[in-house]
């Protein structure tokens, strides 16, 4: 549906290879790696189809300096803008402006903690907030976050990297994240690693 909306150009995997499958002529597993993503072989068949739709374009196309005028305008958003204008900053580009109990990893990809009362604050720009972050179970139960000083919220390990907030006002907005005040587990290495901050939304 959206790429109708937007008359972009595509091809259809399912289209091309479910008669296949259901033929017997094709195995899914050797295709997939679970119910939804391709392994190496399905993505090398999908490039193989993009491929086909490019040289097919290509024949059709006028001969050079006939092609017609290109239309740059795009029809008004289907669902939302609200992700035309985002700000994203990972790894060495996430500055706290506050830290208590955490450090920066030696490759300078992450900041961690598991210290009791840790804080880490950071700046960003939108009414949606991304935040990319990993957690051990150790800590799972241990971490809030709240947005410019607001009720603490549960921060949940999420493996499909949603939103953690939305609709916020417009504007510049300050992340906190804190662990409770419970010591680390003797001999637990778990820790919440943080190693990206993001906004949507961003023009003021």
């Amino acid at each position: 549906m959206i790429g109708r909306h937007y008359q972009v150009p595509m091809v259809s995997f399912r289209d091309a290879w479910w008669p296949e499958l259901t033929a017997g002529r094709a195995v899914w597993e050797e295709m997939y790696a679970d119910v939804v993503h391709p392994n190496d072989t399905g993505h090398v068949l999908a490039s193989e189809l993009l491929i086909s739709l490019l040289e097919h374009v290509n024949k059709q196309a006028p001969a050079r300096g006939t092609l017609p005028q290109v239309n740059t305008e795009l029809p008004p958003p289907m669902i939302s803008d609200i992700f035309a204008d985002c700000e994203f900053y990972r790894y060495e580009h996430v500055k706290p402006v506050e830290n208590k109990g955490w450090t920066r990893t030696a490759d300078k990809k992450y900041w961690e903690s598991a210290a009791a009362g840790g804080v880490l604050e950071l700046d960003f720009t939108g009414r949606v907030l991304f935040l990319g972050f990993d957690m051990g179970k150790g800590v799972e139960s241990r971490v809030t976050f709240s947005i410019d000083g607001g009720a603490a919220q549960v921060l949940k390990p999420d493996g499909h990297r949603r939103p953690i907030a939305s609709n916020l006002a417009p504007g510049r907005h300050c992340l906190r994240i804190e662990l409770d005040d419970k010591q680390p587990a003797a001999g637990s290495t778990d820790k919440i690693r943080v190693w990206a901050v993001g906004g949507a939304g961003c023009r003021l």
